[in-house]
């Protein structure tokens, strides 16, 4: 008995030349990303030759509940400020932080709970016992 074959397509239309063809194009958007990933990119301008790097800082801390109670030791705060670069003023309450009292150089002003919880995890770990 012979075989018999008929003309009929298929209804997939050609399934593994389309098939092939969607693994061409996966296969050459790899072969693309990995060709994007070995190439360095670089970030930002490049470093000047007189760029100068500063010296590591002495940093102090002192802490406050509200802003008037550091209002009133602000002498003490003022002679405090000589033996460090900067004294970081912390008022664990919400006040404002930009208080012209506080604008000297040297003295820097945070206020909130956020803050103070951030400056008590730095005195824990023995971030102003080290020049920074």
């Amino acid at each position: 008995m012979a075989e018999q074959r008929t003309n009929k397509k298929s209804s997939g239309g050609g399934g593994n030349k389309n098939r092939n063809r969607n693994r061409n194009r996966n296969r050459n958007k790899k072969a693309k990303q990995g060709a994007a990933l070995d190439k360095p990119k670089r970030v930002g301008p490049l470093p000047a030759d007189d760029v100068k790097i500063s010296e590591p800082k002495n940093y102090g801390v002192l802490f406050f509940d509200t802003l008037d109670k550091a209002k009133t030791d602000l002498e003490k705060i003022k002679a405090k400020l000589t033996e460090y670069d900067q004294l970081n003023v912390i008022v664990r309450h919400e006040a404002n932080m930009d208080d012209p009292e506080f604008a000297l150089d040297g003295i820097k002003l945070f206020a909130g709970t956020a803050w103070a919880l951030i400056h008590e995890r730095r005195v824990e770990d023995g971030w102003y016992k080290i020049p920074q």
